[in-house]
């Protein structure tokens, strides 16, 4: 029997493949946007899904429309602070704080409610020198690794004290189909594919990278177990670090192509660190019995082909 889905964020990178995700189980897609927000992600399936018109700081209508569509399931993967244009700290807040606060209350309602996913951040952890583990000390170096690592603890709260099943993914930098133009690998992808000459900062940043099929593997293994893993958070990663450079160039090799490219083309980012940054997965590996299926390359390979068809989709 097909479920009643609603996913936060829709309009968003993983939002938007959550989407597709959900309707081709045969399920019915309910999603929350601004008004006004850009759909471009969404423009072949909009017929396909219930569009509900909320803004998730305003706790009035999140749980007016929770109320409306009662859930089986909650993706909650809306999140404001994760790319440098968006830096008001008062968004990301009212965001990720206020408008999970709203969601949880609203979903302690809904009586065939059956799971909560709620998407963390590594950004939590903020700088490690060991591989960032589920149980370490959150020392967050950014505004957004903060609100985020709140929306975490919010998540588990109201696993332990009102039973909802509510269960946390933490993953690295996700990477795929419908990804910010601005991130390393369309932008690298998307030169190349343009015979464009690409700037980036450093060759030497290290990120841990994992790719959009397997956070939606991973997706229904928590939702499935949910109620089993109430409270409990699983980093969904390869667990392997790149650095910018290797990116680059394997990028360059499996395109088969060269264009010009200069480093320090721009400034750095506060999270781009020459240190290590690489999740431990053990975790999701012994309890979840979840690894990544595809190695960088493969991952890498997919998101080529699909950005050589869909390019023009960028500006």
């Amino acid at each position: 029997m097909a479920k009643d889905i609603l996913i936060t964020g829709a309009s968003g990178f993983i939002g938007a493949n959550l989407v597709r995700h959900t309707l081709l189980r045969g399920d019915r897609a309910h999603v929350f946007c601004r008004k006004n927000a850009n759909m471009w992600r969404l423009k072949d399936v909009q017929k396909e899904i219930h569009i509900h018109a909320v803004d998730m700081r305003n706790g009035a209508d999140v749980a007016r429309a929770v109320g409306t569509i009662r859930p089986h399931v909650i993706y909650h993967f809306v999140s404001f602070g994760a790319y440098p244009f968006q830096a008001d700290v008062t968004n990301m807040i009212q965001t990720n704080i206020g408008g999970t606060l709203a969601l949880l209350q609203a979903a302690r309602n809904v009586d065939r409610l059956e799971a909560v996913l709620s998407a963390g951040s590594s950004t939590e952890y903020g700088f490690k020198t060991e591989p960032m583990c589920e149980h370490d000390i959150l020392e967050p170096n950014t505004a957004y690794g903060a609100a985020k690592a709140s929306q975490t603890v919010w998540g588990q709260f109201f696993a332990k004290a009102y039973g909802l099943p509510v269960v946390i993914m933490r993953p690295p930098l996700v990477y795929g189909f419908f990804e910010e133009s601005t991130r390393l690998i369309p932008s690298t992808i998307v030169a190349h594919v343009r015979r464009q000459p690409l700037r980036l900062s450093s060759p030497f940043p290290k990120k841990d990278f994992i790719f959009i099929d397997d956070i939606l593997h991973a997706s229904d293994i928590l939702v499935t177990g949910a109620k089993q893993y109430a409270g409990e958070i699983f980093n969904i990663a390869s667990g392997r670090e790149y650095s910018v450079g290797e990116v680059v160039m394997l990028v360059r090799r499996l395109m088969r192509l060269t264009i010009p490219f200069k480093w320090g083309g721009h400034e750095g980012r506060i999270w781009d660190t020459e240190t290590r940054w690489v999740d431990d997965v053990s975790k999701a590996k012994r309890v979840l019995g979840w690894h990544a299926k595809h190695t960088f390359e493969e991952g890498l390979a997919k998101t080529i082909r699909w950005f050589e068809t869909y390019h023009t989709l960028y500006p």
